[in-house]
Parts: structure tokens; C-alpha cells; sequence
């Protein structure tokens, strides 16, 4: 059986990895919308440090998804989204796009647990894999090349 993962990239591109980079101070940023599948939607600010160890987790509940648009799906063109995406960019000074390199985790937030949680192989010839939750909205796999699935 293959190991977890001790760290992967996130590479940046202009789809669910488009708020990815480091700050001036050499910290990595994550800035993304999470989801409970047709409950909750989320904007969520995930920071580590140089080295991609996680350090906290800025979460602001959206509340109840009000559409009936699938999961995933209805926040890309929401103004209110956009403001408080660039409100957690700001609040971070300067920043650089790019592909960051990170240590996955999980964090407690809001009764959900958020993060980028490392799931072992369902069957021997699998592969583990990085989920990005809640709405496993990315998987990431082997290499950890910063190629993900949605």
C-alpha cells in the first residue's frame, strides 16, 4: 500500500485554485468556498507558513444555500463573495499568485470540519488522495503535482 501524502501543491490556475500564492512574508494562502452539499456555503481563508504547515482558518458561514443551483455552483458570481474573497486577501498585504506547497490538515469550524484531509485507498490497487472539504469540491492524487479533480 502507497503512504499519505506529507505535503502537496496546490497549483495556481483561474478555477477553484485561482486565490492561491504566499504573502510578503514567505506565509502561503488559500482562499476558497467550501460547501455543505445543498446545506451551507462558506468563503474560507486557510494560511500557512513558509514551510506549508497550517496555521489557522478564517471561515465566514454564508448561511443556507438559497438557489437551487447544485452544489458548488452559485457562489462564483455572487459580488457579496467576491467582497469578503478580497477583504481576506487584503487583510493579508502584499501578495504573489502561484502554487503553494502544503501539509494537509483538518480544522473544526462551525460544527463542520474543513481542510484538506488526506484519505487513505478504498482498494489495494488505489491511491490515496487530498480532499479538499466540506463539498469535496478538489481531490488532489499522486504525484501531488497541483493537478486536482472536481
Amino acid at each position: 500500500m502507497n503512504k499519505a501524502p506529507t505535503r502537496i501543491c496546490i497549483g495556481h490556475d483561474d478555477y477553484h485554485a485561482k486565490l492561491v500564492g504566499r504573502t510578503r512574508d514567505g506565509r502561503q494562502f488559500f482562499v476558497t468556498q467550501p460547501f455543505v452539499p445543498y446545506g451551507h456555503d462558506f468563503v474560507a481563508r486557510y494560511l500557512f507558513d513558509a514551510d506549508g504547515q497550517f496555521l489557522n482558518a478564517t471561515i465566514h458561514d454564508l448561511g443556507k444555500r438559497s438557489t437551487k443551483e447544485p452544489p458548488g455552483n452559485a457562489l462564483y458570481n455572487n459580488n457579496d463573495v467576491e467582497s469578503l474573497q478580497q477583504k481576506l486577501l487584503h487583510e493579508l498585504g502584499e501578495v504573489e499568485f502561484c502554487d503553494i506547497n502544503v501539509v494537509p490538515f483538518s480544522h473544526e469550524s462551525h460544527g463542520t470540519r474543513f481542510g484538506l484531509m488526506a484519505a487513505p485507498p478504498e482498494e489495494d490497487d488505489d491511491e490515496w488522495s487530498v480532499i479538499a472539504e466540506p463539498g469535496n469540491y478538489m481531490a488532489f492524487f499522486p504525484p501531488w503535482d497541483g493537478e486536482y479533480d472536481t
